[in-house]
């Protein structure tokens, strides 16, 4: 007797496998749907809480409803559901998203990380793992204390002090490649200062001098400054698309998003090289103590610590691994800079729209400095200008 075989078509097992995905699916969506029952929500088909991504949708109705997250009138949304507390679901998510105006419970949320833990599934935190686990992705607790303790050091009084005074020299860098050593104007005030705290970032914390001006050129690699740059600017693409999608794409700028990647890369790589073969040749002459007065910069802790996990003086649990160093070289410089940068544009923009609180703080600036440029000193008798500062942070 022949024995019999038991066929089964590929469409039986597509057909298996996506009603298993999709009831999977189902399941998530009705568990998140039910826990947020009797609270005042807002349902969207995409995740709305990437600030990049939401500015760019249209306001469309269960689908993309920015308007519900929009700055304008922030409280309103609140006073109109008569709740500080509110609720979000997306279909494309298997949790919800709450928000609340009520400043007692975001106080408790800073103040207990170990209880309310970093959302780390978010897109926003699965994505910057592509260039390296990093301090901002890492979850509360044992990991985040991994890698903040290896960079605790580099913010200290003296090395706030560096950075103060890099940004002095930066400023009349600007003053000079822009023209405005006798005044002038600036066309656009973000992207003069994405340069000057790139040069910020760069000498204070990564030891690196980078140009202000870079031509960009035809070669394989573009310029840092102008990699880093575009790389920021394009985190859309950058982050969801894969490096080949890009290189191979029809689009120009998403070749050249491509290209802008494989340049950052290969520069961060040859930045920790060769502070890496410094480092090394430097701890040999120098006392347990003294070396670690060369770790007082970002990218010197960050390779100091790869440096001694290789040679079994810390634990694993302690150092970071090689993709760790890239991943938080490439946070810091990025972060770093873009933050200050924005914060800086944020606040010349209402100084501007308040000329009266502009010239306040002239007068104070000269009352306190003289003609001399502001130092690290002067900053506890400058309480206009940090309130000013704090302010366009709040806003």
């Amino acid at each position: 007797m022949m024995s019999q075989r038991l066929l089964v078509q590929p469409e039986a097992i597509i057909g298996t496998l996506f009603a298993l995905v999709l009831g999977r699916w189902l399941y998530n969506y009705l568990r998140v749907r039910l826990e947020v029952l009797g609270l005042p929500t807002t349902h969207s088909l995409f995740e709305l809480f990437e600030s990049g991504i939401r500015s760019k949708l249209p306001q469309t109705p269960f689908v993309s409803p920015v308007a519900s997250l929009s700055l304008q009138k922030p409280f309103e949304k609140y006073a109109n559901a008569k709740t500080d507390l509110l609720a979000f679901t997306q279909a494309t998510t298997p949790y919800a998203v709450y928000a609340t105006a009520n400043p007692s419970v975001a106080a408790s949320i800073s103040n207990k990380p170990a209880k309310y833990v970093k959302p780390v599934r978010m897109f926003r935190y699965q994505a910057i793992n592509r260039f390296g686990r990093q301090i901002v992705s890492a979850q509360n607790g044992e990991e985040h204390k991994r890698h903040k303790g290896v960079v605790r050091a580099c913010f200290g009084k003296e090395i706030m002090e560096t950075g103060w005074t890099t940004m002095v020299d930066a400023y009349q860098v600007m003053c000079r490649e822009e023209g405005l050593e006798n005044g002038g104007i600036l066309k656009d005030v973000k992207e003069v200062l994405a340069k000057v705290t790139l040069l910020v970032i760069g000498s204070a914390s990564f030891g690196v001098q980078f140009p202000y001006n870079s031509s960009t050129s035809e070669d394989a690699l573009m310029p840092f400054s102008d990699a880093i740059q575009l790389v920021e600017t394009s985190m859309i693409f950058q982050l969801p698309l894969p490096l080949w999608l890009m290189t191979w794409s029809p689009f120009p700028y998403l070749r050249r998003c491509a290209k802008a990647q494989r340049s950052m890369v290969k520069h961060i790589n040859e930045m920790i090289a060769s502070r890496r073969k410094q480092t090394t040749a430097l701890q040999a002459t120098l006392s347990a103590d003294e070396q670690v007065l060369t770790q007082r910069d970002i990218l010197g802790a960050l390779v100091a610590s790869q440096i001694q996990v290789e040679e079994g003086k810390k634990k694993n649990t302690a150092g970071l691994t090689a993709d760790e160093i890239f991943g938080n070289a490439f946070i810091f410089i990025v972060a770093g800079h873009t933050t200050t940068a924005h914060t800086l544009t944020f606040a010349l923009a209402l100084m501007a729209l308040y000329p009266q609180t502009q010239e306040d703080i002239v007068q104070e600036l000269a009352s306190v400095c003289g003609d001399e440029y502001p130092t690290y000193r002067h900053m506890s008798k400058l309480p206009l200008t940090l309130a000013t500062m704090y302010e366009a942070l709040r806003l």
